[in-house]
């Protein structure tokens, strides 16, 4: 059974465990200033008392960004992400928010595909957004 749960600065160690992997994984330090800020919430995809999916957003008024999002090699391919993505869209929308963007790597395109059909368009291209590629900036207007 798989369940959704809002992760707390309490749960950094089991969220850097599942991110070992994870080229663009934040780091201790990040996470643990990511949750001193109200803005920032975390939620997580828990099946057998094992975190397998993570993703984090920050609200700014009527925006929100969705920072990132990872599931475990072993457990994609699943629909994880998706019904992880689903909830939170669904939080971002309680609170009164009117878009939500994202930025991937231009080369995720099963990422890209996910939010295609989540209602993400591509609106611009950032330039070596990471050390290695370019990142594709995508909006959800909601």
């Amino acid at each position: 059974m798989i369940n959704l749960v809002k992760l707390s600065a309490e749960d950094v160690d089991k969220i850097l465990k599942l991110e070992s992997d994870f080229k663009d994984a934040w780091n201790k330090s990040m996470l643990e200033s990511a949750f001193n800020q109200e803005r920032f919430h975390c939620f997580g995809l828990v099946e057998d008392d094992k975190l397998v999916s993570v993703c984090y957003i920050n609200l700014a008024g009527k925006d929100a960004d969705i920072e990132s999002i990872y599931t475990l090699k072993e457990h994609r391919k699943k629909g994880y992400a998706k019904i992880l993505l689903d909830s939170v869209i669904d939080f971002i929308k309680s609170k009164g928010v009117d878009r939500i963007f994202l930025e991937v790597r231009t080369s995720n395109t099963i990422a890209k595909s996910l939010y295609k059909k989540l209602g993400f368009e591509s609106i611009s291209i950032r330039k070596k957004y990471y050390e290695d590629e370019d990142g594709e900036v995508m909006l959800n207007n909601l």
